[in-house]
């Protein structure tokens, strides 16, 4: 896939109530990198599954962890 990453305005609007810096780092990441994130996130069958994996995402994003990097590698 070759387009170019587009940030969902749902995944935006979260953005919105954290730090700058968040979206900075995230936006920081390659866009092979931000697709596996927003991939991810959309492919929840639930919307709960769906919010934590954004929360997840968030909180990683703040730590710029990518998507396969261990939390417990800080």
């Amino acid at each position: 896939d070759t387009s170019s990453v587009e940030i969902p305005s749902e995944i935006l609007e979260c953005f919105k109530n954290e730090p700058k810096q968040i979206l900075q780092n995230f936006t920081s990441f390659t866009e092979g990198e931000q697709k596996t994130y927003l991939d991810w996130i959309y492919q929840a069958k639930t919307e709960e599954t769906k919010a934590s994996r954004i929360a997840k995402m968030l909180w990683k994003a703040e730590k710029k962890l990518r998507f396969r990097d261990k939390e417990d590698s800080l």
